[in-house]
């Protein structure tokens, strides 16, 4: 998949989440940073600029953060610059692994 996020030739095929190969993991985090980035893209197709003069989409690659929390108290943190462990995890993911933030921004709630 190029930049773009299109997985195949077809020009006005886009992908985002676990189905894009744009160079992120498959996890939220990486989703939650592309769907903006699309909704943006489609908004300029739609408004008649052309796609190579929009911003391209920019992988976090093996610098995104991964939080794995192991139950509630226990777990580890890899945050770009250090790891952390059970403490940061916890506080950070442990209570409801995110779950109510994601349900808000992908409007579940």
């Amino acid at each position: 998949m190029e930049q773009w996020l299109r997985p195949s030739s077809l020009p006005n095929v886009f992908a985002a989440g676990d189905v894009a190969d744009g160079g992120d993991g498959m996890t939220i985090v990486a989703t939650s940073r592309q769907l903006p980035w699309l909704k943006s893209t489609l908004k300029g197709l739609m408004a008649g600029q052309p796609l190579e003069e929009m911003k391209p989409c920019k992988p976090w690659g093996t610098k995104a953060p991964r939080l794995v929390p192991l139950g509630l108290r226990r777990g580890i943190s890899f945050l770009s610059l250090f790891t952390a462990g059970d403490f940061l995890t916890r506080k950070a993911k442990g209570k409801n692994l995110f779950v109510t933030r994601y349900i808000r921004f992908l409007n579940r709630a």
